[in-house]
């Protein structure tokens, strides 16, 4: 996660930094995601992974299906005015011969970017938009 706060930094997302908190623990639980990136009444619920498997979608897949869990806990304790967002980053280890993590920590911040910017409008008129 340094390392995307490094890269915001550098990218001038003061306004973004400046007003995210980051929170751990999921209320009435002994669960802890790795991160909840929390902003006015936004959360994205963010679990970090190293790729340890030679099985790459095995490993992810349960990192989604934590965050999946995670998200359902969340929100049914939380009004429903709280948009809640998942994303599950999977890092490679350095030396695998590929560096896309420059490329994931790029796409989490557009991602993040992207969520928080979005306004609260009806999921009814965004469907209608889409027919």
């Amino acid at each position: 996660m340094l390392n995307v706060i490094n890269q915001m930094n550098k990218l001038n997302y003061d306004n973004l930094l400046n007003n995210i908190r980051i929170i751990f623990h999921i209320p009435f639980t002994n669960k802890r995601a790795d991160y909840l990136l929390v902003y006015e009444n936004k959360i994205i619920i963010t679990e970090f992974s190293y790729n340890k498997f030679d099985n790459e979608d095995y490993h992810y897949n349960i990192k989604l299906n934590q965050v999946i869990g995670y998200k359902e806990l969340i929100s049914n304790i939380l009004s429903n005015d709280i948009d809640i967002a998942t994303y599950t980053f999977l890092i490679h280890p350095e030396g695998s011969g590929i560096d896309p993590n420059m490329d994931q920590i790029e796409n989490f911040i557009e991602y993040i970017k992207f969520f928080i910017e979005k306004k609260s409008i009806s999921a009814y008129k965004e469907l209608k938009k889409i027919k």
